[in-house]
């Protein structure tokens, strides 16, 4: 379950700045390395310093230390079940050091809706979100928090540890039509920040405002390779004829056409209730025919970007669909689990509707995993799962030479091709790289019992594409977890603190229950033993955030 968390200004941190608008008023510069200035983006309206601490942000009296230096904020447990961003002033320079509310100005980012931030955190996987406030003195009265209509939500996900990241987050991208209905856009005064790893650490070196920020996806402002730390983004996308529909199989062991099985050979159990989608097959494999493809697997693993008439979420592409060019001339439609249909395009039954999706890194950093299949000391057939990135290449070790292994249609990489007796050592150590060039060694893997679907995890992940992908969350309560799934009588939803309603909706878009939540809760139970065996999604709705889960009722 992801924990929401927020930042902590603590002891001797401090935001010192040289902070000046253009001459159009519609871009920012804020360096928090240059003491010379004297000026702090903690000099707040009121309140010694912060405008709001937010739901978790240490309330001490230090924010103007001597000790000059990065905006440090410190992630601390949640202790509010309405968590909200911890609020700052943008301060600006005229002849004095003053703030953007202050002087009753504000940054008109009506055509420029970027920002460019420089940072880095003291652990790898660490995420931050980051918001824009209009007018207001303790905090701001509309925000990307929350327009009055809506919520625009960005955020970044740091590749690794204690490394400066420069990403560009664009507001207009993340949510097209709150970003556009939002009138306080034309007056940003303050910035918000919100951790979601309580033991992180965030030094914020640099942010560029609306004009100031870059135009490339990499968050420089030269180009190219996406800065210092990673490579540009792909840019494979839909053909412009892309739709989306459902399938239900994986979910449902009943159905009749239930295998338990995908097309990556990805397992089961990490992918069951997850936002994942079946790409169309001459996509997925490239030209040919079973089991001849150009490019067998090449898409496997891959997440896409998908934006539909509901809303915006992060696809894996785990199977194919061989049935999807029955109903579309185009090449790149994706059938989806039953929740990110609902995420994406809405109840099911709608049925198929239009979307549009291009790829992304995919939004996590635990370790990829290597699982064996059906192997010996001789020869290999591996899979390699949870990668960040679209897999490259695969190489087994053998006395110090790499040998490169071959993809075949299920994903699985293989040494059959190999001279005999190529691969000999019962010890094997693999070589993974993306699409970007990144490589992953994972060695220490034991072949003397021939072992079949067993598990060995790398120790680090790819970096994400460009370090700068800006996500979009319209399924923000995506933390909540339930149990067990499939269930018979009783289900357990934990981690719905922030849930105010609650609908389960059967596979025909009927809402067959729903409770309102007066209080908070961590965890409830719902007695599902009337309803018709079959898959359900439990649409959750909070104060300003909304989210699915789906479950199974055998």
């Amino acid at each position: 379950m992801i924990k929401k968390l927020l930042f902590a200004v603590f002891g001797t941190a401090s935001f010192i700045s040289s902070a000046q608008m253009n001459s159009a008023g519609d871009g920012l510069t804020l360096t928090n390395t240059n003491w010379q200035s004297n000026c702090y983006a903690n000099i707040a309206p009121g309140n010694g310093g912060i405008m709001s601490h937010g739901t978790n942000i240490e309330s001490g009296n230090d924010y103007i230390p001597a000790n000059l230096g990065p905006y440090q904020l410190v992630s601390k447990a949640e202790t509010s079940g309405s968590p909200g961003a911890a609020w700052f002033a943008i301060p600006v320079i005229n002849s004095v050091c003053t703030n953007l509310y202050t002087e009753d100005i504000g940054i008109d980012m009506s055509s420029n809706s970027k920002v460019t931030i420089t940072a880095k955190a003291d652990e790898a996987g660490a995420e931050i979100e980051f918001y824009l406030g209009s007018e207001g003195q303790w905090s701001p009265t509309t925000s990307t928090w929350w327009t009055g209509t809506a919520e625009i939500k960005v955020s970044h996900t740091f590749a690794a540890a204690d490394v400066e990241e420069t990403f560009t987050f664009d507001f207009a991208t993340a949510n097209p039509t709150g970003w556009s209905d939002w009138s306080g856009k034309s007056k940003i005064q303050s910035m918000g920040f919100y951790s979601k790893t309580e033991t992180a650490t965030f030094n914020i070196y640099e942010i560029k405002f609306g004009a100031d920020a870059s135009d490339d996806t990499g968050g420089d402002d030269t180009g190219g390779d996406g800065g210092s730390n990673g490579q540009a983004c792909a840019t494979t996308t839909d053909d412009g004829q892309a739709e989306a529909t459902f399938y239900t199989n994986l979910e449902d062991p009943s159905h009749p056409m239930y295998t338990g099985n995908v097309t990556c050979s990805y397992t089961r159990a990490d992918i069951v209730g997850t936002n994942y989608g079946a790409l169309e097959t001459r996509t997925l494999h490239g030209t040919g025919t079973y089991p001849n493809f150009s490019d067998p697997a090449k898409y496997c693993g891959m997440c896409v970007e998908m934006t539909g008439a509901n809303g915006t979420a992060i696809i894996q592409v785990v199977d194919e669909c061989p049935d999807c060019w029955e109903h579309n001339s185009g090449d790149t439609d994706i059938d989806l689990s039953p929740s990110a249909f609902a995420a994406v395009v809405g109840d099911q039954s709608i049925g198929r509707d239009d979307m549009t999706w291009e790829e992304v890194s995919c939004p996590w950093q635990t370790p990829l995993h290597i699982i064996v299949q059906g192997s010996n000391q001789w020869g290999v057939k591996v899979i390699v799962g949870n990668h960040v990135n679209r897999i490259a290449k695969v190489e087994a070790e053998q006395a110090g030479t790499y040998y490169e292994l071959q993809r075949g249609v299920d994903n699985g990489w293989t040494s059959y091709h190999l001279p005999e007796g190529t691969l000999n050592e019962i010890s094997k150590t693999f070589r993974v790289t993306d699409i970007y060039g990144s490589e992953i060694i994972v060695s220490g893997i034991d072949f003397s019992a021939n072992p079949t679907n067993s598990q060995t995890d790398a120790t680090s992940n790819f970096p994400a594409c460009g370090l700068t992908t800006s996500t979009f969350s319209p399924n923000s309560l995506d933390y909540v977890s339930l149990y067990p799934n499939p269930a018979n009588n009783t289900i357990t939803f934990e981690g719905i603190e922030d849930v105010r309603l609650m609908e389960i909706v059967n596979i025909n878009g009927q809402v067959v229950a729903s409770k309102n939540f007066q209080t908070s809760s961590a965890q409830i139970s719902l007695d599902i033993s009337n309803l018709t065996p079959g898959i359900y999604v439990a649409k959750m709705t909070g104060d300003i955030n909304t989210g699915v889960a789906t479950f199974v009722k055998k």
